[in-house]
């Protein structure tokens, strides 16, 4: 299994990066031009900040169907410095051992909702590979993308093909039965974009699996409560999901979810599969 990545005809910018944030002009949910600030942060503690980032910046609220999102987004050149502090490498010992028994719970529940575990197994920011490597324990083909560097050339150690790359930079060639996205989709310019690549890069019966956190859950709301929600402030982070939203995005590119459950591994997380409407 080859990743075959669509052909940018546009050269290499030898430009310096630009700290500035490119502004939303309209929703990237429903792509409404009435929004209001609804929060101002301070960014300073994300361990990924650095002095080509303005440590500031808000987000807004969408006055059409309520998505909130950031006040502008981070250019890619940006991100690629901000993702050198955080290089990422393969866990071990009892931090591995924890990650897979996490991962296999995502990989069971998803095998059994498509009645068998064989099939292509794509990860969308595999991180340091514990779902890939433990998708791979139960029988799947497995591939991963990220955009840092550093978890890409790791990929081969752990027994996996890899790609620096976004999701919407497939060709479509190939076609996978598993498409995971955890933590990828609130990091995206353009979610519904993210989305329909997934639906476009589907197999007929496959499933798509998005983790994200989700801001009308009562963890959520507690941790506004005590003052101590962080998630707000994370460097990468562009959209931030209701669970209503998240469905209302995919539903809007062809995919229906069928599953939902609370994430494990964050507590104000949630975890929705979904497979290709025509399916049903």
């Amino acid at each position: 299994m080859k990743i075959q990545l669509v052909q940018d005809p546009t050269p290499a910018s030898t430009s310096h990066p630009v700290a500035e944030r490119t502004r939303y002009s309209a929703c990237p949910l429903c792509e409404g031009q009435s929004f209001a600030t609804l929060k101002e942060v301070d960014g300073s503690q994300d361990p990924l900040m650095g002095p080509e980032v303005d440590p500031s910046w808000s987000w807004n609220g969408c006055e059409t169907c309520g998505h909130i999102f950031v006040d502008g987004y981070l250019q890619e050149s940006v991100l690629e410095q901000v993702r050198t502090r955080g290089a990422l490498v393969p866990s071990s010992g009892a931090e591995f051992a924890a990650k897979r028994q996490a991962a296999a719970a995502v990989v069971h529940r998803i095998s059994s909702m498509r009645g068998c575990i064989d099939g292509v197994w794509l990860d969308v920011g595999f991180g340091s590979g514990e779902l890939l490597c433990t998708a791979n324990e139960f029988g799947y083909d497995v591939v991963g993308l990220d955009m840092r560097e550093s978890a890409v050339l790791h990929a081969p150690d752990l027994g996996f093909e890899a790609a620096v790359a976004p999701l919407e930079a497939l060709e479509g060639k190939e076609l996978y039965d598993v498409i995971s996205l955890s933590n990828v989709l609130d990091q995206t310019v353009s979610p519904l974009e993210t989305l329909k690549a997934a639906c476009r890069l589907l197999r007929s019966g496959g499933v798509v699996f998005i983790a994200t956190p989700n801001l009308d859950s009562r963890a959520w709301h507690q941790q506004e409560t005590s003052g101590q929600n962080s998630e707000w402030s994370e460097i990468e982070r562009t959209q931030l999901f209701s669970r209503e939203h998240l469905y209302w995005a995919m539903r809007r590119v062809g995919l229906e979810p069928c599953d939902y459950m609370s994430s494990p591994s964050s507590p104000v997380g949630m975890e929705v599969c979904a497979t290709l409407a025509s399916d049903g």
